[in-house]
């Protein structure tokens, strides 16, 4: 069957309704009638830790937030797994993250009405930075 032929016959079937497209392939449809398309459902991507080393189940939407929540109890472990794991906690990278900090904590300061103290760890906790803030307040 050649090229045109074989885009006759696509275009044909569309106009009876007995095709339905999709981005790869197309599928016959029943009588006419549409057909729901059943795709596997795979489980949403799950973080662990395993001997103090994180493990995935593939990629993992809010990696730094899933890091934070698995080392909540262990900054030193938190911040080991942040740079390695998350480009933005770099050393090229992370300053960038602080300045927002910064802002953060000065907005919810000024603004918001919270003491210093408060609103540096409330920023802290937005930007996953809670096991760099000793360094963060003594810069201050």
């Amino acid at each position: 069957m050649s090229l045109k032929s074989l885009a006759e016959r696509v275009l044909q079937g569309n106009r009876q309704g007995n095709l339905v497209e999709t981005e790869s392939f197309l599928i016959p449809k029943n009588g006419g009638q549409k057909t729901p398309q059943k795709f596997p459902e795979f489980p949403a991507p799950v973080a662990w830790l395993q001997d103090g080393e994180l493990r995935t189940t593939g990629p993992v939407g809010d990696l730094a937030a899933a890091i934070v929540r698995l080392t909540h109890n262990d900054l030193d472990l938190q911040r080991r797994l942040l740079v390695e794991h998350c480009e933005a906690f770099d050393e090229n990278h992370i300053w960038r993250l602080f300045e927002c900090w910064e802002e953060r904590a000065a907005i919810m300061e000024h603004d918001g009405g919270l003491p210093r103290t408060e609103a540096e760890r409330e920023a802290a906790r937005m930007y996953h930075l809670t096991a760099w803030l000793p360094e963060l307040q003594k810069g201050h």
